[in-house]
């Protein structure tokens, strides 16, 4: 059978699967006139086929050859078939002259006989042979015998894809080995400006020694670098390479391709570019996992149907063992707008080899004992009561489960601000386990009514989705704190955690009696945790706390933290904020010594008020030994004391790390790292944690400040205006971004842009509270030193917190105020050594 026979069989076969099956007799009548083997042919594959599949369309079932083995072509005697193609055959041929084997690429003399055919051939041996990569086969020339036009290039022994891939997909470190060449190689072709538009299984090889080569580019297109699809021969792109320039000839409209694999812009005729191959990329990636092709069809119509309209089940429901991130390359690859890809095939190999990191990472980690066996999420119990207050009260009973097992030692328990990260979200639990690197995941709800309280709670396995335990709760509501003991009780049990004896007693602390100010005091600390204007609110809450229970240690060390940041945030004055705060961080440690939420609060105020840092590190140390996890502690130890105090830049980098090591999904834990990169003057590791932070916090203040901070650093002077000016927005005028904003405008050579706001915060000093450590920074940047030090010494005087951020010379804006002689001599005497 001829190429060309083979062709009409399979243009009428795939007409022929169109037709009803009643009328397909009379439709062959019509195709097929006056040629009754060829019509035999056609029936004979529509009863064994069945429907289109694949592996049909890509793969032509050959009797004969147009080259028999022994024939010669110049120096090149054929050996073997090896393929046949739209275009032509490949054989395997020896090269007389230089005494190697080659695989040959002859075109069909149909295709030869075609102007446009022919001119594309040889544009494929142009495009190739200007790839000079490890894992693209090597052109070697392109030549004419007697009218038999081929060319000729490197023999790759092995085994095309299609033939390696097993039902249920490969091994995930196999197809790692398979897909970083393979889109290595396609980031070397789209660098210079060549579309494979033809990638699938066939067309990539794995040879004896598993090295990978992508083969023919016989339907490569030539010019398209916008990633959009648009060809621009005049972009910069082509300098150089005049006769790489994109062609013209093909017909618009035009389908090229391999059904199951091409994108839907090919399928419907519009221009390719380079995210065309990345869904030709994600298709093959798909077959790799699964063992399929991600869409299908009964017919060519109903294939292409789905692939312009379906989505691919995910690889995640077919197979447990794939991890989310690939199941995230898949959805970017198989998008069905272009834009919603990749950028590029160098971004694809970033995420893939990123991926392939991370899980190497992990299975370390295990295999070194750095990852607990045991470990739990316990995510935000859903609140089912009509009241939507009492979601504050289901919160506060997750947090207190966490807390309870977080004090297990033997059990790794994700930290409250990464587990929260997916509160209000349907999120699978296998992308839960992945990202919180834990096992098992508590979930729960909370109904409370007329006095009464329902919970229900379920222990899952992350791995399989397998109910571990559950329970349901129908008690009093002033049961709430034994309930809260039962669940993290149940949950060590079932997980086989062996508890030290100390730990036989209540895992879930009583720390009052009162349920009313229980309540109180978890609404406190959700508000606290939002900052800004929420601040006061959580004042109020803790005061009333106090109020019903003098004894509850915790609401006093909230209420010493929200006198804290209501100052530091300069919303009152700090003249009686600051001793209320010290008092009452020295109530809670009274009243229990061993909460470390109250030595954080002693130590931050000790720092902050008095710049007593001795105290302040004491105090600290003290609070991370009683719990490890406290992320605030550890974030304050790390920037305020190690860093701004000390100027122990590096061990304040390292104690800010550790802080995202047990909090990974926190905004707070990720600006906090970028804050330590920043004053340790590494701002190009600190932007991409900002980033992160407001990633995760898109509302996080301190990131976006801080954020705006670097970037002036780092001299990108507009950027850091805008962020400024966003901020400015964000946070209705806050006086310490327009601080922040003069000394920018002033760096960036604007001084009447720094003067008005300088102007507009001194008018703002005499009708509201500016903390004057602000006014310094402003000040000093226009050089008006005798006002800035004016305003220094009323910081001291009032002992405004924010002094000791704004005047440590380890701190970038402070260490301009230290190299002024008389500004530094003044800053010493107070105390910033």
């Amino acid at each position: 059978m001829t190429p060309e026979r083979w062709q009409k069989i399979r243009d009428v076969l795939c007409d022929a699967l169109e037709v009803a099956p009643e009328q397909r007799s009379s439709f062959l009548d019509g195709a097929c006139i006056a040629d009754s083997d060829f019509r035999s042919e056609v029936e004979s594959l529509l009863s064994s086929q069945g429907k289109v599949s694949s592996s049909f369309l890509q793969s032509p079932p050959i009797t004969s050859t147009t080259l028999t083995p022994g024939t010669r072509l110049g120096p090149y005697n054929i050996s073997s078939l090896l393929g046949v193609g739209g275009m032509g055959e490949v054989y395997r041929a020896h090269d007389s002259k230089l005494g190697r084997d080659v695989a040959l690429k002859v075109l069909s003399s149909k295709t030869a006989a075609d102007p446009n055919r022919l001119k594309r051939f040889q544009r494929e041996a142009r495009a190739v042979a200007a790839l000079n990569h490890p894992h693209i086969v090597t052109i070697y020339s392109v030549e004419e015998t007697r009218g038999t036009h081929f060319l000729t290039m490197e023999l790759v022994d092995g085994i095309a894809l299609d033939h390696l891939i097993p039902k249920g997909g490969m091994p995930l470190e196999t197809i790692f080995e398979i897909a970083i060449p393979t889109a290595e190689a396609l980031a070397a072709a789209h660098e210079k400006s060549i579309v494979h538009r033809d990638l699938k299984p066939a067309n990539i090889m794995v040879d004896k020694k598993r090295r990978v080569k992508v083969l023919d580019f016989g339907l490569a297109k030539v010019g398209c670098m916008n990633p959009d699809g648009i060809d621009n021969p005049a972009s910069p792109e082509w300098a150089g390479a005049p006769d790489l320039r994109p062609e013209t000839h093909t017909q618009a409209g035009s389908i090229m391709g391999t059904l199951p694999y091409m994108s839907p812009e090919q399928l419907r005729g519009q221009p390719v570019a380079p995210r065309s191959d990345l869904f030709s990329f994600g298709a093959v990636l798909y077959e790799m996992t699964v063992g399929q092709p991600p869409f299908s069809g009964e017919t060519s119509t109903g294939f292409i149907s789905s692939v312009l309209q379906s989505s691919p089940r995910p690889v995640t429901e077919l197979r447990t063992d794939v991890p989310f991130g690939l199941q995230k390359i898949l959805d970017s690859c198989l998008a069905k707008n272009p834009h919603d890809r990749y950028a590029s095939a160098h971004d694809l190999l970033e995420a893939i080899e990123e991926l392939r990191h991370e899980i190497t990472l992990g299975q370390n980690a295990i295999t070194t004992g750095r990852v607990v066996q045991d470990s739990v999420a316990v995510l935000p119990f859903i609140n089912m009561s009509a009241d939507p207050e009492n979601e504050f009260f289901a919160d506060g009973i997750t947090e207190e489960i966490i807390n309870a097992l977080a004090r297990i030692e033997q059990l790794h328990v994700a930290a409250r601000s990464s587990a929260f990260s997916f509160k209000g979200k349907q999120t699978d639990l296998r992308i839960i386990g992945e990202r919180l690197k834990v096992r098992s995941v508590l979930t729960g709800s909370v109904r409370r009514s007329e006095g009464r309280l329902r919970i229900t709670a379920q222990l899952e396995n992350v791995a399989d989705g397998y109910q571990l335990w559950s329970e349901r709760y129908d008690r009093d509501v002033k049961d709430v704190f034994a309930i809260q003991d039962e669940i993290a009780r149940s949950i060590v049990d079932r997980l086989k955690v062996t508890l030290e004896e100390k730990r036989l007693g209540p895992l879930a602390k009583v720390r009052t009696k009162s349920l009313e100010a229980y309540q109180l005091y978890v609404k406190g600390r959700a508000l606290l945790s939002r900052r800004g204007s929420a601040i006061p609110r959580a004042l109020e809450c803790f005061k009333h706390a106090v109020t019903l229970d003098t004894e509850y240690a915790l609401a006093w060390a909230g209420l010493a933290d929200s006198y804290t940041l209501l100052d530091f945030y300069a919303l009152a004055r700090p003249e009686a904020g600051g001793q209320k705060g010290k008092d009452a961080a020295q109530r809670a440690m009274i009243l229990d010594p061993s909460l470390a939420e109250a030595h954080s609060a002693m130590g931050c105020a000790c720092l902050l008020y008095d710049l007593r840092f001795a105290d302040a590190e004491r105090e600290y140390l003290l609070a991370l030994e009683l719990n490890p996890r406290n992320v605030q502690a550890r974030g304050q130890y790390a920037f305020f004391y190690l860093q701004l105090a000390v100027g122990r830049l590096d061990e304040g980098i390292a104690q800010a790390a550790l802080a995202l090591e047990s909090d990974p999904l926190s905004g707070y834990a990720n600006a906090l790292v970028g804050m330590t990169y920043f004053n340790a003057g590494r701002y190009s590791e600190a932007l991409p944690a900002f980033d992160r932070a407001l990633e995760l916090d898109p509302d996080s203040f301190l990131a976006s400040y801080f954020r705006c901070c670097t970037l002036h650093f780092s001299g990108h002077f507009e950027d850091a205006v805008a962020r400024g000016e966003e901020l400015l927005t964000m946070s209705g005028r806050q006086t310490g971004t327009m601080a922040l904003l003069a000394s920018i405008f002033m760096d960036w050579g604007k001084p009447s842009e720094a003067d008005a706001i300088y102007t507009e915060l001194t008018a703002r000093a005499l009708r509201e509270y500016v903390p004057p450590s602000y006014l310094v920074i402003a000040a000093h940047a226009l050089g008006l030193q005798e006002e800035a030090l004016a305003q220094a010494r009323h910081a001291m005087e009032i002992r405004d917190p924010c002094r000791h951020l704004m005047f440590s010379k380890y701190f970038p804006y402070g260490a301009r105020l230290h190299t002024h002689a008389r500004f530094g001599a003044f800053l010493r005497g107070a105390g910033f050594e």
